[in-house]
């Protein structure tokens, strides 16, 4: 009869769920920004003109101030290419991934809510600059807005 060792299984399951964590992570990825951004569908974009169009749409819902019609107008514009961005980024720069994501989905709470927040002006600003930082990071112009 055979006998089993159930230290060895549980070695095995812990070192399989060690390396799915670490996979999982970016373990072992080339953190270098010279790479091309890269997309999980293999779809590439012009990362100029994503940068334009989010900041564009930030400038806007800054300039609006505490006006939430036109703040949720602005950011509407810059939603779809800030989600282009951050998939840019995340093989490149995973913590200014994570502070363009948070600034995000900070303003995106703020205008789900009935009566916004008396510092909704204060998220698009912060969301602006994360957004910059995310270009900058990518090695992509982000003009003041003007």
């Amino acid at each position: 009869m055979r006998r089993r060792h159930p230290g060895t299984v549980r070695q095995a399951v812990a070192l399989v769920a060690v390396t799915a964590v670490l996979t999982a992570c970016g373990a072992g990825a080339d953190p270098s920004p010279d790479r091309a951004p890269s997309f999980a569908d293999g779809a590439s974009t012009d990362l100029a003109a994503e940068g334009e169009s989010a900041l564009d749409g930030l400038c806007d819902a800054v300039d609006a101030g505490s006006d939430p019609d036109q703040v949720r107008q602005g950011f509407e514009v810059a939603h779809g290419p800030i989600h282009a961005i951050a998939a840019a980024l995340q093989d490149v720069d995973r913590p200014t991934t994570a502070r363009l994501q948070q600034a995000k989905q900070r303003m995106e709470a703020a205008l789900d809510q009935a009566s916004p927040p008396a510092d909704l002006a204060e998220r698009a600003r912060q969301l602006l600059d994360a957004t910059a930082a995310a270009l900058s990071r990518l090695d992509v112009p982000a003009p003041d807005c003007t």
